[in-house]
């Protein structure tokens, strides 16, 4: 009854804690505090029409008192020496995460600190902001999250709403930083995000790296890897999954200064390119800022294969998304996901004889020399170190002008040209996203007519499928195939009676191998014996027993003992497995 009294006299402009402060419970009776909502006067910071929260007085002088109703009378407490405020509230555009900017007077300035919302109302994690200046501690921890949240109660419109995100590319269709950086903070917890996304800004002349990076572009491997930089874009509108391109050749073959003039494209190379020397954590961080933007990683004869193997980084890296990891608190990270171009660089091929069929498929390997003159390259380094970023920007207002669909068409259609010659592969698919990217920069940066730009991009997919085709590899049981096959004739001697260890016998076109031997010298070579033996079976490689052809061995006496045995189908005319009896 009295708060329907109170609430009638005030107009319904008050809360319940509102009115709970204001009445004397005791002695039955209440007395009005109006409301007035005085404005918040802080110099030097702009306010947005904040005003003062409920139960609370902040001032230049006296920084946040808390105001303490009783019946004996009001008491005015200093909780925090300086004035803190909500500044603005960042939305994450992805992951729909809030962080929250508290902007606190200190040493005659006002300074900031960004932190996600579970931290700034959290007694625990606040306080390690003191480190930074915040004026509180573990004893006023508490009054001063609870200052905050009146504050941001009471301001909620007055506090700028702001979008924010932690990676380069696409949203919608703008692409940051291009299109969308007035509109759009950049933020995130890894500190090399931000010397990333500096390294975008245009520098150096650009007539000049037009006309260097034309030249460049007359050879063929030079051009791929610059057209691939371009295509990275791509991947997203075409809904294109992500893959390697690994260039390897001599050392003082340009393979690195090729590479950064790529890069160069969209900014510093120096900042946007990875090392093979590196953690998978830092890769997929980096990818994960980029985002759309390609992924450069040079030198793979850094890489310490007992630390990080090179098929880790391949699946690691090419599934798009980073592992899932835990937080101190028992929650999970957030993960981090890119869909780009990874170029790749070293002195030798990639994916080994003994890779997986997925690594295959997912790494484009290209043998040959980028830049022949080391004197060219040399200058190519230093330009792309001096000029860098123009290109992009330019490029990526023609990309965003299109449709998603007419990009779409466009791949269609160079997919189709390509497979005339070189057949349905996922190797085609590949190169011709790296050709429509050539086509379109053709088009955007260099002012190539629209005709000889397609000409040139399917003649550039032609040349590199031809260089490519000797470099396929077959696939993993083929390989187990040729390497058992070697094995065997090798190791003739050993499938005889008198041989200390023996590994089985031949007679006539088969031989008969002990499993365990067969098992480790596939083991040894990272095959997967599983896997070979059954893919052995379901070729007709080696035969087969039982009513429905279930056993994959039989019994034979060797050296007089029964034993389980693979009998292998040895080739006609691999008569040198064959020992002397």
């Amino acid at each position: 009854a009295a708060y329907g009294k109170f609430k009638q006299k005030i107009k319904g402009k008050c809360s319940i804690k509102d009115f709970e402060a204001a009445v004397n419970f005791k002695n039955k009776s209440y007395t009005v505090i109006e409301d007035t909502a005085m404005p918040l006067n802080l110099d030097g910071i702009a306010l947005n029409g904040a005003v003062q929260p409920t139960n609370w007085n902040v001032t230049m002088e006296h920084g946040i008192q808390k105001i303490v109703y009783s019946k004996d009378g009001n008491t005015v407490v200093t909780v925090c020496p300086s004035p803190v405020i909500i500044h603005k509230r960042f939305g994450n555009i992805d992951t729909g995460s809030e962080k929250v900017c508290l902007a606190f007077y200190r040493d005659n300035k006002w300074k900031k600190i960004i932190a996600p919302r579970s931290q700034i109302f959290n007694r625990t994690s606040i306080i390690k902001y003191a480190d930074y200046g915040l004026p509180l501690s573990s004893e006023t921890a508490n009054d001063v999250i609870s200052y905050l949240c009146a504050y941001e109660e009471k301001n909620i419109k007055a506090i700028p709403l702001v979008e924010s995100i932690s990676r380069i590319g696409w949203i919608g269709k703008k692409f940051y930083p291009y299109d969308a950086k007035s509109d759009i903070y950049f933020d995130t917890d890894y500190n090399e995000a931000m010397d990333i996304v500096k390294a975008l800004e245009p520098q150096g002349d650009y007539e000049l790296w037009k006309k260097t990076i034309a030249k460049v572009r007359k050879n063929v491997f030079a051009r791929f890897l610059i057209a691939a930089s371009f295509a990275s874009v791509l991947l997203l509108p075409l809904k294109h999954r992500v893959f390697f391109i690994h260039i390897w050749h001599d050392s003082k073959s340009g393979k690195t200064a090729a590479i950064k003039a790529g890069i160069s494209v969209w900014g510093n190379p120096l900042q946007l390119m990875g090392s093979f020397n590196a953690t998978s954590v830092g890769l997929e961080r980096k990818a994960g800022t980029l985002n759309h933007l390609p992924f450069a990683i040079d030198e793979l004869q850094v890489l310490n294969e007992k630390r990080l193997s090179s098929e880790t980084i391949i699946y690691g890296l090419s599934n798009g998304f980073g592992r899932i990891r835990g937080t101190k608190d028992g929650g999970v990270q957030e993960m981090v996901t890119w869909r780009n171009i990874i170029i790749t660089s070293g002195e030798q091929a990639l994916s080994k004889e003994n890779s997986n069929d997925g690594v295959l498929t997912r790494v484009f390997e290209l043998y040959g020399k980028p830049v022949a003159n080391a004197d060219i390259a040399h200058e190519l380094h230093i330009l792309s170190e001096n000029n860098y970023g123009y290109a992009g920007k330019e490029y990526m207002k023609y990309i965003t002008a299109m449709a998603d669909t007419e990009i779409m068409s466009d791949y269609g259609k160079m997919c189709a040209k390509l497979a005339e010659q070189y057949g349905k592969s996922a190797y085609a698919d590949n190169v011709s996203v790296v050709c429509l990217g050539d086509y379109y920069s053709s088009m955007a940066v260099f002012k190539t007519d629209r005709e000889t730009a397609w000409n040139e991009a399917l003649e550039l997919g032609i040349q590199i499928l031809s260089n490519n085709e000797q470099l396929i590899k077959t696939d993993t049981v083929s390989r187990a195939w040729d390497f058992v096959i070697g094995w065997i004739t090798s190791n003739y001697s050993r499938f005889s009676t008198d041989s200390n260890p023996c590994y089985g016998t031949v007679e006539n076109d088969k031989c008969y191998v002990i499993p365990s031997c067969l098992r480790n010298a596939l083991e040894d070579n990272n095959f997967d014996y599983g896997k070979i033996t059954r893919g052995f079976k379901e070729r007709g490689l080696i035969e087969i027993f039982g009513d429905n052809g279930s056993r994959m061995q039989t019994t034979k006496r060797i050296n007089g003992v029964p034993a389980k045995v693979f009998v292998i189908k040895l080739p006609e005319d691999n008569i040198s497995v064959r020992p002397l009896i």
